[in-house]
């Protein structure tokens, strides 16, 4: 008990000490709050609506995003249907030009034909004549070798 009872003496409740000591306590809480705790709050609350903003704004540019990116998609179907119908509209005229050229085709060649037959008809006027010269000639022969 030696020990106990020197411990005992070593500490002691001085009700003096006591209340100075919650005293200095209570005034270093409120020195703290004022110049810490409060600032640190008001810190808190900066950060808080700074990161609040960025977060409407991400809200914002992720929504601006998904706009853009369905009218870029509307873009494209459109931009689809318009070259099918460029497409089309490039094989009728394909098609009418491939007509056009055929009927000229056709029509020069009928052009073609007939000069050639005209010309077949000269030229068998032509060996008809230089026949019926001959003809006549070999008739001529005949006739003086019979007489």
């Amino acid at each position: 008990m030696d020990i106990l009872g020197h411990i005992g003496s070593l500490v002691s409740l001085n009700l003096y000490v006591f209340v100075i000591q919650i005293l200095n306590l209570l005034i270093l809480m409120v020195v703290l709050n004022f110049l810490l705790y409060k600032p640190l709050l008001r810190v808190f609350d900066r950060r808080k609506e700074i990161i609040d903003e960025n977060m409407k704004k991400a809200d914002g540019i992720r929504s601006k995003a998904a706009k853009k990116a369905e009218d870029a998609a509307r873009v494209i179907v459109e931009a689809k249907e318009n070259s099918r119908s460029v497409i089309a509209k490039t094989g009728k005229l394909l098609d009418s030009y491939r007509e056009e050229n055929l009927r000229n085709i056709i029509m020069e060649n009928e052009q073609r034909l007939k000069e050639r037959l005209t010309q077949i008809d000269s030229m068998k006027e032509e060996i008809r004549a230089g026949l019926e010269k001959r003809r006549a000639v070999h008739e001529k022969m005949l006739l003086e070798k019979f007489l």
